[in-house]
């Protein structure tokens, strides 16, 4: 390129030829086997190039696009990406990114933060060089504009690696643009798991709003099944209060109820993270998530019996090998089978927390819930193991159960589909037989 010719054109205000200047030699171009070749170093070219910018941001809304443009291309070069890694330039970049010198759609912020995420790549020193420096800046566009939202996600993101995500606009911001997944890109999904993952977050748990909490809490899930996240004690501690503090969550039977939503899936999660044994140190021995759960499964269960509302068991043979999108979305989905879960998991290899659920009267509910319900999946399962686990090592729950009696017979919505139903004969003795039409 000839520099001096470039000169000219600028000292002239000649912005057309210069444009065109900048986009015949910054195209970005490929050799023979797809590679990118980035045009050859030059620190006097650089320093044309910032220059355009600077006057471009001021004079000419076209030539402010070629040359951020441009300077992004070149930034392809490292050695470009080492000169211009400096405090004064990026100062220039944050002056411009925060004017209004533009016409309507201008893609020069695009491009200069496209050139910012090229000089991020040096080294972990211009990351934390450019955390001061810019990322006030990034952090007010992305709050007001969604424009460029893959270039900021993408700098919060790499600029927030060292240090904890501590600004609730943001977090908030963040965690609504992934709940909306017409707007998400991978680097909120990053940015997601890492407010997951740290305790700013649970700390202040309180102070974010209802949606917003959902939507963590149903990443957390998702990624506890992908098994691929490692959370914080205070994420545990926070889901524990959280459920300890649930208990009038029994008198929220409508579908729409959120603060049910948030109970149910912060039990699904502590019900998975209790079998875990990085996490279960937190959860195992307390007493008051064995009583909490036992009381809410106690209190469901005869809601479910009362009147036929979202608690009732669901047992249409149908129903139960699919159940419908209605039902996935009932707020108590799987609720019941999370607590039985929970409760099986604290009593694990635990006298005294296994002695609690006989005196808390835990143990004949569990067995009355050993019924298929499309509204809980694989229960059945789940008291098996909870007993199973209650009557490890421990007499007197076996004794306890040994000593129970039958009191008569429950319909069966899905034996009566099968044409069959349940008859006891009086000793005890329970069969299955044709049901009289």
């Amino acid at each position: 390129m000839d520099v001096e010719n470039l000169k000219l054109y600028l000292k002239n205000r000649d912005y057309k030829q210069v444009g065109e200047c900048l986009r015949d030699v910054f195209a970005i171009k490929s050799d023979a086997n797809g590679q990118r070749i980035s045009a050859e170093f030059s620190k006097q070219l650089v320093d044309l190039l910032v220059e355009a910018l600077t006057v471009a941001s001021k004079e000419s809304a076209d030539l402010l696009d070629e040359s951020s443009k441009a300077l992004r291309n070149y930034a392809l070069n490292s050695d470009t990406r080492g000169y211009l890694g400096n405090e004064g330039f990026l100062k220039l970049v944050v002056s411009i990114v925060e004017s209004d010198s533009s016409k309507p759609n201008s893609p020069f912020r695009k491009y200069l933060f496209q050139l910012l995420l090229n000089i991020l790549t040096l080294n972990d020193e211009v990351v934390r060089k450019m955390y001061v420096t810019v990322y006030e800046s990034i952090c007010n566009y992305f709050l007001k504009d969604s424009s460029c939202l893959y270039e900021t996600s993408a700098l919060i993101y790499n600029l927030t690696r060292y240090v904890e995500l501590t600004d609730l606009k943001i977090i908030s911001r963040v965690i609504s643009l992934y709940g909306n997944r017409e707007e998400t890109n991978e680097f909120l999904l990053f940015l997601m798991e890492k407010i997951i993952c740290e305790d700013y977050f649970w700390k202040n748990y309180s102070a974010i709003e209802m949606n917003d909490r959902l939507t963590v809490l149903k990443v957390l899930r998702e990624l506890l099944v992908k098994g691929d996240v490692v959370i914080s004690d205070a994420c545990v501690q926070c889901l524990v209060k959280l459920f300890l503090n649930s208990t009038n969550v029994i008198f929220q039977v409508t579908n729409s109820d959120k603060m049910t939503y948030e109970t149910s899936t912060a039990v699904e999660v502590l019900s998975a993270l209790s079998s875990e044994k990085t996490y279960s140190k937190l959860i195992r021995g307390n007493k008051d998530i064995l009583i909490t759960a036992g009381v809410l499964l106690i209190n469901l269960h005869k809601l479910g019996k009362i009147s036929n509302n979202c608690l009732t068991p669901i047992q249409k043979l149908k129903e139960v090998q699919r159940p419908n999108h209605d039902i996935r979305e009932n707020p108590f989905f799987c609720f019941k089978a999370d607590l039985i879960r929970l409760i099986g998991n604290v009593c694990w290899r635990d006298r005294k927390m296994q002695d609690l659920a006989r005196e808390a009267e835990v143990i004949p509910v569990l067995l009355d819930c050993c019924n298929i319900d499309a509204n809980n999946p694989f229960i059945i399962q789940w008291v098996i193991l909870a007993v199973r686990n209650l009557c490890d090592n421990n007499p007197e729950n076996q004794k306890f159960i040994a000593s129970l009696r039958t009191e008569g017979t429950v319909s069966s919505a899905l034996l009566e589909e099968f044409g069959l139903t349940l008859h006891s004969q009086g000793d005890e003795t329970i069969r299955i037989v044709p049901l009289n039409r």
